[in-house]
């Protein structure tokens, strides 16, 4: 088996910091380009999703706030074509 941090980081990650359901939900109704995927295909996005958050930071430009509904939004757009 060929061990690396990166990939036991990113196993700890989906385990450890998951999207919450209820916040993921909320998140992908809002999004309806998402409406037409399936749910194996759903729930690959959702561990990018859950990944880039992990690896990531977003910052709002101008001050403008980030609650946990956009960024989850915003991620789970920028994973889409992955």
């Amino acid at each position: 088996m060929n061990w690396s941090f990166k990939n036991w980081r990113r196993r700890y990650a989906l385990r450890h910091a998951a999207l919450p359901d209820v916040a993921w939900q909320a998140a992908i109704s809002g999004l309806p380009v998402l409406h037409g995927l399936a749910e194996d295909e759903l729930l690959r996005l959702r561990e990018l999703t859950t990944l880039f958050l992990n690896e990531k930071q977003l910052v709002a430009a101008g001050g403008f706030p980030l609650d946990d509904d956009m960024r989850i939004k915003i991620a789970a757009q920028a994973c889409l074509p992955i």
